[in-house]
């Protein structure tokens, strides 16, 4: 059993109608709700055209007993890295969080879930590898109406851990830290780029709370150049 404090749960993952339009979002598993609902300001502009009317609606109201959802659903992808999910959710206009999982999701496609280790398991039948599916990182948990983070949201910069010289048209992989944890694109450091020709590579990328990850960065000049101890190698 959960205690009930713990019944909200953040993980990162991209959502999208298809899979060429996917954005990073903050999902929330929710063991009090029933449904996947996503807010409207999370999807495309033209979500419409993927949506299908409702005849009928589950009576899911707000704490002012307000009507929460649209007469719409929509089938998205869910994409945590190593996982691949296409589900249903309901349209809302003012959901407090991005979106939200609920525990039909929950049972068909998550085997634990782990608070104390801060991990997501997935089922087996889930993958979109020929891996196991890796656990996805909680991110933070809901306790007495306040998220339980030990990190804050905030411009997030990509450091280097250590000092690293990398000789001239050479690659070398480097290990890196983020102030903000979740799946994220990293862009390159522009002034990196102009002062050292130098740039890391972009890409999407989950970062986990306080877990170094490697990340590789290019020297295009001729010369041997030096990058300092946490230098900002690029922006998430």
């Amino acid at each position: 059993m959960l205690r009930r404090a713990l019944r909200h749960y953040e993980i990162a993952a991209k959502l999208g109608p298809c899979m060429r339009v996917m954005r990073s979002c903050r999902f929330v598993l929710n063991t009090g709700a029933g449904v996947n609902i996503v807010r409207t300001s999370v999807l495309p502009a033209n979500w419409m055209a993927y949506a299908e009317k409702l005849t009928t609606l589950p009576r899911i109201r707000d704490a002012s007993n307000n009507r929460l959802v649209k007469k719409c659903a929509i089938h998205l992808y869910v994409d945590t890295g190593g996982v691949r999910l296409f589900d249903q959710f309901l349209v809302s206009d003012n959901l407090s969080v991005p979106c939200i999982l609920g525990t039909e999701f929950i049972e068909q496609h998550i085997e634990e879930i782990l608070p104390r280790l801060r991990k997501i398991v997935w089922q087996e039948h889930v993958r979109c590898t020929k891996e196991l599916p890796q656990p996805t990182p909680i991110l933070a948990c809901l306790k007495d109406s306040a998220w339980d983070r030990h990190w804050q949201d905030k411009p997030a910069r990509v450091r280097a851990c250590r000092q690293v010289r990398v000789d001239g048209k050479q690659e070398e992989w480097i290990t890196a830290t983020c102030d903000t944890p979740g799946m994220v694109i990293i862009t390159p450091n522009a002034r990196l780029c102009q002062h050292k020709s130098m740039a890391v590579a972009r890409g999407l990328a989950i970062f986990k709370p306080d877990e170094p990850f490697l990340i590789k960065l290019c020297n295009f000049g001729k010369d041997q150049v030096i990058v300092r101890k946490n230098s900002t190698l690029g922006f998430a």
